[in-house]
């Protein structure tokens, strides 16, 4: 498996893998804050595409932070992991002052990302959905239903790194997915990187002023 300096490296040899893009008309690229927002600059910028964030977050289970039960996207598009899916399709109603707090946190990052700027139109577009790996699929699958539900022509989902299985199940939901590495052996998306700093509010907001 290719390991990849940073972001920065992992950015520039999708932008490759992506290459029919290049210049496309109507085309735009979504990075996923934070660190998804690092990759996609690379993207934009070799593809000569404009550059924008969509505002998702994780759900944490309440007794296990770091199991995530799905995610939910601004505009409220939620994707539950099946175990958390009730028979009748409502989610359990311990989940909803998860959703409550998960919501206040886009909302917040949606002004500070937004202070001066619009969400690019994403109806009719060509869609390239950026992260730096893939762990369980839920924000990426969120992302996905949310640029398909306003209109989107086509979803095209693009990250460094992701489990086979993870793949598969993009390649159901998204018009089409480039993934530079599936290992079998997958247990997170660091260990992709050599190097793999958490990426601050105030960098993603560099970066979308830089490609404003």
């Amino acid at each position: 498996m290719h390991v990849f300096a940073d972001r920065r490296e992992a950015g520039k040899l999708l932008a490759q893998a992506l290459g029919d893009y290049r210049g496309i008309r109507d085309g735009l690229v979504l990075g996923l804050p934070r660190g998804g927002v690092v990759v996609a600059e690379e993207i934009a910028q070799a593809l000569r595409l404009p550059l924008d964030v969509i505002l998702l977050r994780k759900l944490p289970y309440p007794d296990n932070p770091e199991l995530a039960v799905g995610a939910i996207a601004e505009d409220g598009s939620l994707f539950l992991n099946p175990e958390f899916r009730s028979a009748s399709g409502r989610h359990p109603e311990w989940l909803q002052p998860i959703l409550q707090e998960q919501m206040a946190i886009i909302h917040q990052r949606a002004k500070m990302y937004r202070s001066h700027r619009r969400l690019h139109p994403i109806r009719g577009k060509t869609v390239i959905l950026v992260d730096d790996g893939i762990a369980t699929g839920a924000t990426m699958r969120v992302a996905i239903h949310a640029v398909q539900a306003v209109g989107a022509s086509q979803t095209v989902v693009a990250v460094p790194i992701a489990s086979p299985s993870t793949v598969r199940e993009m390649q159901n939901d998204a018009d089409s997915v480039v993934v530079l590495e599936a290992p079998l052996e997958f247990y997170a998306v660091g260990q992709a990187y050599e190097s793999f700093p958490q990426v601050s509010d105030e960098e993603v907001c560099e970066i979308l002023d830089r490609n404003g």
